[in-house]
């Protein structure tokens, strides 16, 4: 499920998404008080905009395990999808209280900077987003709720700026938003949302008004770390064995092959070994 939600768009998170969702199901069949298996059904159901029933899970989730931050989070989520602002901002509020320093807090507040701007609250929304983008600069969610939320007040450049950094940060994201692909179950939230983003891509030009990024100029973007992690998947590497190599966790290398499957904006680990050839990266 995580796997899935790193791949933010294309077939490759869809293909995790279905191995996750029965991997919850049989999960609940043996444990029919499962938080998690609720859980990650729910995740999924919000992935495919299925939002009665990811309410529904996500909420059965949280009655099993009142404290588990994921849930709450995803909870949250959910919530702002579906216009419940006040709902939405309770239960983000409460996982920064119950666990204020995990280690994706940045996700605490992410949900938070949503609920606000469901809410209209701009003022909170672009504080929560910028707290959020300064914990986790690599995540492009942060980038494009804080650019809704600054073209939304009127601060256009700025928002065009934001929108640039996430352009090369997360590319096809914003795209995918302005061709209407939203999470929100209210259209005249999606219609004001996607206002909102084709205004900072307008300010982003010329940035925003190029043909889209290429292979080349992906991997011109992709840092020396993320260079090191191809050509371990290259060689043949498990994400474990590349992890134990460089010394990281398994997460961060995972994090690690999403970005360089995002800036290259390929779906798989192996079309991104390809291209790495053909550039001479390998």
């Amino acid at each position: 499920c995580r796997r899935g939600a790193l791949g933010y768009i294309g077939v490759a998170s869809q293909d995790d998404f279905e191995r996750a969702a029965a991997a919850a199901l049989r999960l609940r069949e043996i444990d029919q008080r499962s938080h998690s298996a609720y859980a990650v059904l729910g995740h999924i159901d919000m992935r495919r905009l299925r939002h009665g029933d990811a309410l529904a899970n996500l909420t059965q989730a949280h009655h099993y395990n009142p404290n588990d931050i994921t849930t709450l989070r995803w909870l949250s989520w959910a919530e702002s999808n579906l216009g419940l602002a006040e709902d939405a901002h309770a239960h983000a509020e409460l996982s920064l209280r119950l666990s204020p320093r995990d280690r994706f807090v940045d996700a605490s507040y992410w949900v938070l900077a949503l609920a606000a701007y469901v809410a209209e609250d701009l003022s909170r929304c672009i504080a929560y987003a910028r707290r959020a983008t300064a914990m986790n600069p690599a995540f492009g969610g942060h980038y494009i709720l804080l650019a809704a939320g600054l073209a939304e007040t009127g601060a256009v450049a700025e928002a065009g700026a934001v929108a640039a950094k996430l352009m090369q940060t997360c590319p096809g994201l914003l795209q995918s938003r302005l061709a209407g692909r939203t999470y929100f179950a209210l259209p005249a939230l999606a219609a004001r949302y996607r206002r909102a983003l084709q205004a900072a891509a307008a300010a982003s030009a010329p940035a925003g008004a190029g043909p889209a990024r290429t292979e080349r100029e992906g991997s011109n973007v992709l840092t020396e770390r993320e260079r090191e992690v191809l050509r371990l998947i290259a060689s043949g590497r498990s994400n474990a064995a590349v992890a134990a190599k460089l010394g990281l966790s398994e997460h961060t290398v995972k994090r690690h092959v999403a970005n360089i499957l995002m800036k290259l904006a390929l779906p798989t680990r192996a079309a991104a070994v390809a291209a790495a050839a053909r550039l001479g990266l390998l």
